[in-house]
């Protein structure tokens, strides 16, 4: 009897020190997959850190002025993004040219010459083609664009388009300088469908010690639609001919007044932009046009830089 009894305790503590075996490895293995849950868990975490949605302005312009068509605009694409273009006849497929521009301090632009265009209609298409662009772009925007917002993207591309009649190319054409209207400190000059005064000029330099004109002026919108004044006019700078360098971050130098909105009727003063100067002791050419003209016939003036404070 004592046997039986002792083979009977042996045997149940045998049971229970299996059964708690198995406890401890169920226990083990809850741990386990709840570490491993976990780990997955910042895995994915740290996924949704690494991607950043971007939401991208890009609205560019095009137009022509005399043989060129124009196409620029502002935007907050990274700089060396490439903006394309594609300039071609409607009737006439030899009639072609392409090309891309490289965004720069939010700004691109690029003149496209379509005098020997024989064709009297061209359509303009622009626009952001991600498969073009280098691999810091692709790595920010995502190689098909799938970092970007934007409403008008699509399979990656954000794409205008634009169609133009070109002018005859004859003697009555062209414009005559005894006729071109001046540029003068307080007198309004008509803009399109705005009205634009010069006020003062000054000199300044950006933070990169580049010269620079700054134009003091006063806008009035006399449209039927809201505008913001800096994208219904553009100042040019020339000397020797050649048009100057873009100049950018200038010193006490507030371009915000000149892109705010105004209603029709309303108007800005005070509002201030800049050309850039080559050279301090040589005279300025100063062009005042329509932002985007299909005719242009610009407001001159040449000004004397050392009687410009």
């Amino acid at each position: 009897m004592k046997k039986y009894l002792v083979a009977l305790g042996i045997g149940s503590l045998l049971v229970l020190s299996a059964c708690n075996g198995e406890g401890e490895e169920s226990s083990s293995d809850e741990a386990e997959a709840e570490e491993n849950d976990g780990d997955e868990d910042e895995g994915n975490g740290e996924n949704e850190e690494e991607t950043e949605m971007h939401d991208i302005d890009f609205e560019p312009q095009s137009g022509m002025r005399d043989d060129s068509i124009i196409v620029e605009g502002e935007t907050n694409f990274m700089d060396g993004t490439e903006i394309e273009y594609r300039v071609a006849g409607v009737n006439n497929t030899g009639d072609e040219k392409e090309g891309s521009v490289i965004v720069e301090d939010g700004w691109f632009d690029q003149d496209i010459d379509v005098s020997g265009f024989s064709d009297d209609e061209v359509g303009v298409t622009l626009g952001y083609f991600s498969e073009s662009q280098s691999d810091d772009v692709q790595e920010k925007y995502g190689q098909n664009g799938e970092y970007i917002e934007n409403d008008d993207i699509m399979q990656g591309e954000i794409i205008f388009e634009d169609f133009y009649t070109l002018p005859a190319s004859s003697a009555e054409d062209a414009i005559d300088e005894d006729d071109t209207a001046e540029i003068v400190e307080g007198e309004p000059m008509e803009i399109d469908d705005y009205t634009l005064t010069v006020q003062d000029y000054r000199l300044g330099s950006s933070y990169d010690g580049e010269d620079a004109l700054v134009i003091e002026y006063d806008w009035v919108n006399d449209s039927d639609e809201n505008a913001s004044p800096h994208m219904t006019f553009s100042f040019t700078a020339y000397q020797d001919g050649v048009e100057t360098e873009r100049v950018s971050m200038v010193e006490d130098v507030d371009l915000g007044t000149g892109q705010r909105d105004v209603q029709p009727g309303g108007e800005i003063e005070g509002a201030e932009t800049v050309v850039g100067i080559e050279y301090m002791d040589e005279e300025l050419e100063l062009e005042l046009d329509v932002l985007i003209s299909f005719d242009s016939d610009p407001y001159t003036t040449t000004i004397d830089l050392d009687d410009i404070e």
